[in-house]
Order: C-alpha cells, then structure tokens, then sequence
C-alpha cells in the first residue's frame, strides 16, 4: 500500500479490553494553551469556538503523540517550561491489565496517563499516574494518527497511488464476492436515493468499478454524486487501515480488543478537520453520519469490508471534528466543546458532556438548541422574547452604531418568556457573555442580574408606542403600518379586545373598532391605544424589520437601547 494519508485515525493499544474512548485531557503548555482541561462524549464531539483559538492543536496533539518522538520547539508556549498532558482513558467490560505485575488501571476503570516533555529533550515520555512509572516504549507508540483531509475526497484529487491502491482492494473482492459487494451497494443506493441501476449496471469488470468510484463528469444528480463520495470514503478508510495492517513493526493484531463472546474489534478514534471545506451542509452532515455510523458498526458495507481484508468484526469509535460551521453541528449541546478565552486571555474549555440541568431544562434545550447553536461561535448573546425583538434588534443596533456580525454578537428568539431563563443557563455554562431582554410585566417572577433588562413599558410595543409618542413622531409608526398593512390602517374588534386586555386602559372609556388615520390630532390616549392595539395584533420578523428601518437613533425607545449595547461591550 503507498502512503499517503487521508484520515485521522487514532489507534490504541489496549491489550485485552473491550470498549475504550478518551474521557478527558488537559494540556499544558502546548501553543495557544497555557492549562487547558477538556472532557469528551464517549462517541461524538464538535469543538467549536473563535479562529485561531486552537481547536485544530488538539488533533495536532494526537498527530504528535503517534507520528513523532518528541514536541517541536514551537510548540512549546514558554521555552524553558514542559509541555505536558493527562489523559484519562475509560475501559469498560475490561479485562484487568497488567505491567511489570501491577494493574495498569486504576479501580474506577480510568487509566490515567501522563505525556511530558522537557524542552530540548528528544522524546517525550508516556507515564501511569497511578503508580508513577514510566511505560514502555510501545505504549508510547500505541496511539496511531493519520491526518484527515476534506479536498481529499474529491474524486478528482485522487492521487495516483490512492487510485492504484483501491483497484487492488476491489480486485480482490470482486474476484471472490463481486455480487455480494453489488447487493450491498444496492441496497445502500436504494436507501440514499442514489441511481440504483447505476449500480446493477456494474459489471465484474475491474474498469467499470474504479471509473464509478473516481470519474465524474459533472452531470449526475446530487444524490449520486454524494453516494459515490461515501463509497469512495469507505474505501480510502479501508486502505489506511490495511497499511497499518501490513506493517510489520507492529502487528495488527496486538491492537485488538476481544469480547466475552470471542468478536475482535479495533479501537479507533477518527478526526475530522473543518468538513465544510468544499461541501455543501447537506453532504457535510451526511458525511458524518457516515463516520458515525462506521464507528458504530452499522454501515453493512464496511463491516464487510472489514471482515474481508482485516479480520475484524468491527470499530470502538470514537468521533472528533474540529469546525467552524454550524451547519454540521449535531442537534445536541452535550456533544459539543467550546472553546474560549477567559477574562485574563487565557484558552479554556467548556465541555458539553459535563452540563447537568434539571430534567424540564435539559429537555427543553435539546429540543430548541438546533434553533440556538449559532451562539456558539459568537462572542456575546442577545436574547429577547419573541418575533418582533427578533426582526428588530439587529437593525436598531446598527442604527446604534453596533454591527452585530463584525462585532460577534449573536441575536437569539427564545420564543416565550419562560425559554429565556433556560436558554441563557446554557450559554453561561458554554462560558458566552449572556444578555436577556424581557418585557416588564414578567419582571416579578424574574431573577435580577447585571446582563438582564426590561422593558420600561408592560411589553415591546407599547415601549414604541410611548415613545413615539412622547416625540410626537406618529407618521414614523403610519409608515410601518401602511407599508406592512398595504394601505389597511383598520383597527378591528379582535385587536381592540387583546389591546384592552393587555393593556387594561381607562375603564370609563369604550374604544370601538376604527381606521387609525380617523383619529383625531387632540386624541392622544386615542392614538397611543389603537397604535399599540394594530402592533400588539400584528407581531412577527416583518413588523420588526420595518421598525428598525423606519426608527432613527432618536426614536429607538431607551430600554432596547441598554441591552445593545451591555452586549456590544460583552462582545469586545
């Protein structure tokens, strides 16, 4: 096999366990990382955070403690300091291990290690907390990287001896099981959408395999061409591991964990490095899913594949991608390590898979989080209640002064009230400078802080209403309803009876159904009412978005104000 590498691929060395994945590591030392502690899912993790920030270090970590014999020297954050690392790997359903006649793990099912590195020394050394020894050499070799590169999985980026290597593995299945191969793609054609006669039409012709797999022409159908990406993904993962099965060095073998039933499994932990690049988020989270599911063992094609050429009846995975985009995210916050700078500029790690909510709040999360994940890459949140805050907010702040995207602040729709609270309890624990903006009439059963504000009216329309008012600008507000309304100023029964009951006015006057522009100039109660009654009945992205377009600086009520700029100021 030639070498050219196109996944990460982590392989470790564990005797006779039966499960195994990273619980956590911190690091020390190393680049942009003065301390830093990270705790891991045990099947999939998204680090996120801003760029340049070192989320790409810690696969180069893992590339390091494989690939070389020691740390460059510019790794090394403070020249004359080691850089060092603990991590703490979980066994489970293990079988107890042993060294120089001592258990190698501790009685939680940990085994904790330490990797330290002086400066100038020309290795690192690799040691078992637990008794304070240095482990041999082969220890120090059992972590095994392979870089993973996106563009690779282009078909036509394909090196010449990636495409000579999957003609060798294709020849050899095809010869013995070439209908086997073709059911299974089949059936994985049928279920993807992909051409499914395409597939039939393959013949035991080596050519027509590897032309299906590599050539394109441009012309098929999205859902072909993401097929073939995958099948192609499959193989290429295939290939790195038959060359670690092909070295002599270190037979494949010793890397095997085996269950109480006799089944051989290898474990592996992938890394995933910006998938975005060159993909649409369809195929990135399709890609994913299908690393997901290799590691998972439910992908019939590889667990084929595997058993044919490498012995094994399948993966103990382990999932990591590094990204920048919220497109690929998975739609749950425990997957997922961000990482940020504290107050003294110092890296730090929020992780995830350690939050703990009460079971209504950490429902309640998962289910609204695709709608909120955004957050995660910006520098300060801004939450506010509902629909119109939504469309506003962003367009009164930079009527402010304040450019929400340059500045790195992220606007949120809780959608309720009662969402507010939950929402900012998950980005403080994910470490985001957290802005809450709720109406005045919920203020009671509200808890007070520096970053929470409200209205200084009962809610955000009759905040508007007031203060146009209080300007005497009344066509600035006409204009928004005419254009919205499309000449339609009526004020009817249904928003005279919400206003009434929202607002609860003087009860000694009757307010009747009536055209805005009928209002007479002396009827100030008047006015503020059925203006509030037509904004209070037609909420939404729109009015909010014809509000910020219409209202100058002067107009923007002063409680909209603060919490723009709290988090402006949040935000740098």
């Amino acid at each position: 096999m030639h070498a050219d590498r196109e996944y990460a691929i982590i392989q470790l060395t564990v005797g006779e366990v039966t499960g195994l994945h990273i619980v956590s590591m911190e690091i020390e030392n190393y680049r942009t990382f003065r301390h830093v502690r990270m705790v891991f899912d045990s099947t999939q993790n998204y680090l996120v955070g801003s760029h340049n920030i070192g989320k790409t270090n810690f696969l180069k970590i893992l590339e390091t403690l494989h690939e070389k014999k020691s740390f460059a020297a510019e790794d090394f954050r403070e020249k004359d300091k080691p850089i060092r690392v603990f991590i703490a790997l979980q066994m489970e359903r293990r079988r107890q291990l042993i060294i120089n006649g001592k258990p190698l793990d501790d009685a939680d099912g940990l085994l904790r290690l330490e990797v330290s590195q002086e400066p100038g020394a020309e290795a690192f050394t690799m040691s078992n907390l637990e008794h304070h020894e240095v482990l041999p050499e082969d220890w120090k070799q059992s972590v095994r990287y392979l870089t993973h590169l996106p563009t690779g999985m282009q078909r036509n980026e394909l090196s010449e001896e990636a495409r000579a290597d999957l003609r060798d593995i294709l020849g050899q299945f095809i010869a013995e099981e070439g209908e086997r191969l073709r059911s299974i793609l089949h059936d994985m054609a049928k279920h993807s959408g992909a051409d499914v006669a395409a597939v039939d039409r393959l013949s035991d012709s080596l050519d027509t395999w590897v032309d299906y797999l590599t050539e394109s022409d441009g012309s098929e159908r999205d859902a072909d061409d993401t097929f073939r990406m995958l099948m192609l993904t499959g193989f290429q993962m295939l290939r790195e591991l038959m060359m670690l099965n092909d070295d002599p060095r270190e037979p494949f073998q010793d890397y095997l964990i085996v269950d109480d039933k006799g089944r051989k499994y290898l474990p592996l932990i992938i890394g995933i490095d910006e998938p975005e690049i060159h993909q649409h988020p369809y195929r990135q989270r399709t890609l994913i899913e299908f690393y997901r599911g290799i590691l998972a063992n439910e992908s019939p094609l590889m667990c084929e594949l595997f058993q044919r050429f490498l012995g094994i009846d399948g993966l103990e995975g382990q999932l990591f991608i590094v990204t920048n985009s919220t497109d690929c995210l998975i739609d749950d916050y425990r997957y997922i390590l961000r990482l940020y700078r504290d107050e003294t500029g110092e890296v730090r790690a929020a992780s995830g898979a350690e939050f703990s909510f009460a079971p209504d709040v950490e429902k309640h999360l998962i289910m609204h989080f695709p709608e909120v994940k955004e957050a995660l890459f910006a520098r300060s949140v801004l939450i506010v209640e509902g629909e119109t805050e939504y469309g506003a907010f962003a367009g009164f702040a930079k009527t402010l002064g304040y450019h929400f995207d340059f500045l790195g602040v992220c606007l949120v729709n809780a959608r309720g009230e009662s969402s507010i609270v939950k929402i900012a309890q998950l980005f403080e624990r994910f470490h985001l400078g957290t802005v809450s903006l709720y109406d005045r009439d919920v203020s009671l059963k509200t808890p007070r802080g520096e970053n929470i504000f409200f209205t200084d009216e009962i809610c955000l329309e009759l905040d508007i209403v007031e203060h146009i008012s209080r300007k005497n600008k009344w066509e600035v507000l006409y204009q928004v309803v005419h254009e919205l309304a499309e000449g339609d100023d009526f004020v009817y029964k249904d928003m005279v009876k919400r206003a009434v009951s929202k607002w609860k006015p003087d009860p000694k006057r009757m307010f009747q159904s009536r055209k805005l522009k009928s209002i007479g100039g002396r009827d100030e109660e008047g006015r503020r009412f059925y203006y509030f009654a037509w904004f209070y009945s037609n909420k939404g992205v729109l009015v909010g978005r014809l509000l910020a377009q219409y209202l100058d600086e002067d107009l923007i009520p002063p409680a909209f104000r603060y919490p723009i700029e709290r988090a402006a100021e949040l935000a740098k």
